[in-house]
């Protein structure tokens, strides 16, 4: 569940607490969530971002994440419309 209306959105579970936000890039051409997930003894990060080509046939996703276990990681997808 996301809300679109800037406003961080707080979940709190069992193992700690989640906090989302989207927005939009300054240009307006990037979808980025943020999820930020807390627990008593880590954090983790991720940073999702969407970008479609200006002719609609490509869409760009990066993900970007950050683990105090595991580190930092990045993986970018690429699909082609045909």
């Amino acid at each position: 569940v996301y809300k679109f209306d800037g406003k961080e959105l707080i979940q709190k579970e069992d193992f700690g607490t989640t906090k989302k936000n989207i927005s939009w890039s300054e240009d307006g051409k990037i979808l980025i969530i943020n999820t930020l997930t807390s627990s008593s003894n880590r954090e983790y990060l991720i940073i999702d971002s969407y970008s479609l080509s200006q002719d609609s046939k490509t869409l760009t996703i990066k993900n970007y994440s950050k683990n105090s276990a595991t580190g930092e990681a990045t993986l970018k997808m690429v699909y082609n419309k045909k």
